[in-house]
């Protein structure tokens, strides 16, 4: 994986994505790296609850994994951004479908 030979796991305790869609990252990576504490997902409300819905199935709602997972609204990220210890960000494809919208704005 990517991720591991070029960021041991061992040295990631806090994960932070952009735009998880599903969560089947966080899924991935809460399950490959038990040294996780915790994996926040900042995304739009309504991909907010397909994701934990999602990741709930998948992990049970309280299990041990679950629980490590955390969910922030993109719209009120700004506010809760002093919250999050994190040591890794995570962006996959997340600016590919407003890429035309930034280049106008700009």
């Amino acid at each position: 994986m990517f991720l591991e030979a070029n960021m041991p796991p061992g040295e990631v305790r806090h994960v932070l994505e952009i735009g998880a869609g599903f969560g089947r990252t966080a899924q991935t990576l809460v399950s490959l790296w038990d040294n996780l504490e915790s994996y926040t997902i900042i995304d739009l409300p309504e991909v907010l609850t397909l994701s934990r819905e999602y990741l709930k199935k998948i992990f049970g709602g309280g299990g041990s994994k679950f629980c490590k997972l955390r969910f922030v609204d993109a719209l009120s990220f700004e506010a809760r951004r002093d919250e999050l210890h994190v040591d890794l960000v995570i962006n996959i494809d997340h600016y590919c479908p407003a890429k035309n919208q930034i280049k106008s704005i700009g």
